[in-house]
């Protein structure tokens, strides 16, 4: 039996109440303009257009995978992050909104025509599409311990701007460095040897890294404790491990002068500025968020 776009957006909304409760119609919205290939005004403009049961048994398959408490990024294979829609799924993290700031970031502060960048723990290739799509002349590197990640980072970063590499922590950095251009026209810079420093080939260097400690990762909402990839969550007994690999390790890979943007939990500037000290990093400082929460540390090599 056929049924309207007006009658099938009331019957998922009030479906999806007990998960979503006030987001319902919004959730709604987004799966029927999926399904449906429409765009959220035709659901209003054209309330008596039918749809076919073919379509009416996927818009309940979502909805019956919704109600599960998996999110709707990963039941729609989407997530809008900085005006793009991203391919994710169960083996990424969902792009946040905190990690916009951190690309904001980064635009703002990095004005060269030409940079090449490493993104430590690439996961769905969100930050490097952003940067991508941006600043077209910026090249990047990508590194995440999980090849099936890689394998949707592929999917959202373009490979003319963004080269990917499997390894764990910076494993193979050097070997990236030593194989010289990457990408690059004979008119733009080189991620060749600088300063004697085979390794040293990056202008800066973006991380999201994992960075729920133990405590915090048993007390996880549930649509993010059982849907999401814990390694790309835990940071450690405190949150910080991967800090103190970037504070540590990162120098030895960046030019002289060059730049570390990383992503923070609200609770973690201080800790991670105090690792950043230690290992002799200069003009160190936090950008908040929105909501005034420390997000984003800035240092200098």
């Amino acid at each position: 039996m056929a049924i309207t776009f007006s009658a099938l957006l009331r019957s998922t909304r009030d479906a999806l109440l007990p998960i979503a409760d006030e987001l319902s119609l919004s959730e709604a919205e987004r799966i029927l303009q999926h399904v449906l290939r429409c765009q959220r005004s035709d659901l209003y403009l054209s309330p008596t257009r039918l749809v076919d049961e073919q379509q009416c048994a996927r818009v309940d398959t979502f909805v019956k995978r919704r109600l599960t408490g998996e999110p709707l990024q990963y039941v729609l294979g989407i997530a809008h992050f900085h005006s793009l829609s991203l391919v994710v799924g169960p083996d990424v993290l969902i792009p946040r909104p905190e990690t916009e700031i951190l690309v904001e970031t980064v635009l703002g502060h990095e004005m060269a025509n030409y940079e090449s960048y490493l993104d430590f723990g690439v996961g769905s290739g969100a930050i490097c599409a952003a940067l991508a799509l941006n600043r077209p002349r910026w090249h990047g590197v990508g590194i995440d311990v999980s090849p099936a990640a890689l394998r949707i980072a592929r999917i959202n970063c373009p490979p003319s701007k963004v080269k990917l590499l499997c390894c764990n922590a910076f494993s193979a950095i050097r070997t990236l460095s030593e194989a010289g251009r990457i990408g690059r026209s004979h008119s733009e810079p080189s991620f060749g040897v600088i300063a004697g420093n085979p390794a040293a080939c990056f202008d800066f260097i973006v991380s999201n890294p994992p960075y729920v400690s133990d405590g915090e990762m048993l007390q996880l909402d549930d649509s993010v404790k059982l849907f999401e990839p814990h390694e790309a969550l835990d940071g450690g007994r405190n949150g910080l491990d991967f800090y103190d690999i970037l504070a540590r390790e990162s120098k030895r890979i960046l030019a002289p002068g060059g730049r570390l943007y990383c992503e923070i939990g609200a609770t973690q500037g201080q800790q991670v500025v105090d690792l950043l000290r230690r290992n002799e990093w200069k003009e160190i400082r936090i950008d908040p968020d929105l909501a005034q929460r420390s997000r984003v540390v800035f240092a200098v090599a």
